[in-house]
């Protein structure tokens, strides 16, 4: 999270950096803070929220783009957990965020560029033990590479080796001809200063700071410094920052930890859902992402619930003390929790999904899981998401019009992302038993962004309730066949979904296939 003001204050102490395309040798290695990097890029390339598709083609594209800069290790880290100090600031932010419903896509942005660069990039993909940032200065001075991150508190690390330090996210820019920014080294940014620099960063307030603490929020940059020169020389500085406090700062930057590491769970699952196995907290914490929820509809989180309580026995049968887990979920206005149960046998779950659509591949069973685990689904609604599939797995473009989305479709899209979500944490859980779905199949496609693009959603679903005939929408025979085969074995398991207009003629499909 940084400390206040730190990264304004040493902003003149960067040097201009540039990394060419293709270059004779090697700039050598880099390491990326991996949730950083994803809401960077999130906003950078102004995703829309409905249209995930297009975030995982700028990760993949972003990750060519350093490759073609010669690096020769890159490697990205992600969050594995968060400390429990952090636990009232991130339910303060949790509900800080609830106030505006349409920003919450944005939170799915880091177990998607996760799952894309794990699997369908190849990326060398780690997920720490604890918060990404420390991790990522551990794994630079190892490797003598350049951090990319978005933290202040990576310019008070000592990245020693001659080729380490810290990159801001939001200082580089892409060019034709290569990559441009601002690089901070500890040991020349130390030169400008006649006293400590961790004494800057602790008279600021470096996280976890005494609450008595007085923290000087209003002081300019230079009569700090003035101030922590005089009170250095004078010794008196114990007025200013403890001796108890300074030593404490010292330890928070201290490389030498040994509480971090890479987690030695699958790295292919979410940091979030690592962040559970990880928990030293009883019970156990999940942070379900925030998803928008409207007033007077059960939470999108409700119906998919023996998902996850199937995922939360698989993960702790091996600890039998964990009888409960604590869900925290967005419930329209407010942050929700929930103590869930797990001291029960689910494994009728999977099995059941295991034996639905067995003669589809993967990607294609996964949108009809998602869709058979959705209640009181109508024949419009399916057709709309299985046209949204269709269309994104063929790479065809349907014949819509732009439409505001109706408060009902907002409320399907919540629903249908928190059962992919759910469905994605049980195939996690499965992972080291013999009858697992197997990742490497899963690796090939993102769920949460491969087979989503909620736009096409709103817009098949506005054409289909006046009636439309799915042929009308879509612009090739490929995918009108797609989406009827899927449609129709939907159908044929899915015995009550209603039938509110019948828009497949299947006499015009056979005559379509005959041509």
């Amino acid at each position: 999270m940084g400390v206040p003001r730190l990264g304004r204050f040493l902003e003149p102490f960067g040097k201009l950096i540039h990394y060419q395309v293709h270059p004779p040798v090697s700039p050598g290695n880099i390491v990326i803070d991996g949730p950083a990097f994803a809401y960077w890029l999130w906003f950078a390339v102004s995703i829309s929220p409905s249209n995930y598709r297009s975030f995982q083609d700028a990760i993949l594209s972003f990750h060519q783009f350093l490759l073609s800069l010669g690096f020769l290790d890159i490697e990205y880290v992600f969050d594995g957990g968060l400390p429990y100090s952090k636990h009232q600031t991130r339910k303060a932010r949790y509900q800080q965020n609830i106030s505006d419903p349409m920003d919450a896509y944005v939170h799915l942005c880091v177990p998607i560029a996760h799952h894309v660069l794990k699997g369908i990039a190849g990326a060398n993909v780690v997920v720490c033990n604890q918060e990404a940032d420390k991790y990522c200065a551990i794994q630079a001075r190892q490797l003598d590479g350049i951090v990319l991150s978005q933290d202040s508190d990576l310019l008070l690390y000592n990245l020693e080796a001659p080729h380490t330090g810290y990159v801001p996210l939001h200082s580089i820019s892409i060019t034709s001809d290569g990559l441009h920014g601002k690089l901070y080294n500890f040991q020349e940014i130390k030169r400008h200063f006649s006293f400590d620099i961790h004494l800057l960063a602790a008279y600021l307030g470096v996280e976890g700071h005494p609450e008595d603490q007085v923290i000087d929020y209003n002081s300019s940059f230079q009569q700090i410094c003035k101030v922590l020169e005089e009170n250095v020389k004078s010794g008196t500085l114990e007025k200013l920052v403890s001796a108890q406090e300074l030593r404490r700062v010292h330890k928070f930057y201290s490389l030498d930890d040994v509480s971090l590491s890479s987690s030695q769970l699958n790295d292919f699952m979410w940091g979030r859902v690592q962040e559970l196995l990880h928990s030293t907290l009883e019970p156990p914490e999940m942070w379900l992402p925030q998803l928008p929820e409207l007033p007077a509809r059960p939470c999108s989180w409700t119906e998919n619930a023996p998902l996850r309580l199937q995922a939360y026995a698989n993960f702790f049968s091996k600890e039998k003390s964990k009888a409960y887990v604590l869900e925290y979920f967005r419930n329209h206005g407010q942050l929700s929790k929930k103590l869930v149960s797990i001291n029960f046998d689910y494994a009728s779950v999977i099995d059941t999904m295991q034996n639905k659509f067995a003669s589809w591949p993967l990607q294609h069973r996964f949108v009809l899981w998602t869709l058979r685990c959705l209640k009181n689904l109508t024949n419009v609604t399916a057709t709309s998401f299985l046209l949204m599939h269709a269309s994104l797995y063929l790479n065809t473009p349907l014949r819509l019009q732009f439409v505001t989305p109706t408060q009902e479709g907002i409320a399907l899209v919540s629903r249908y992302i928190a059962t992919s979500y759910s469905l994605c944490m049980l195939i996690f859980s499965e992972f080291d038993k013999d009858r697992s779905i197997d990742l490497r199949s899963l690796s090939s496609f993102s769920p949460l962004s491969s087979t989503v693009n909620f736009r096409l959603f709103h817009e098949a679903m506005s054409k289909l309730k006046t009636g439309k005939s799915p042929l009308s929408i879509v612009s090739d025979k490929a995918t009108a066949e797609l989406t009827y085969r899927l449609y129709k074995d939907l159908l044929a398991d899915y015995k009550d979904m209603e039938i509110v207009i019948n828009i497949w003629n299947t006499e015009i499909i056979k005559k379509k296939r005959k041509k």
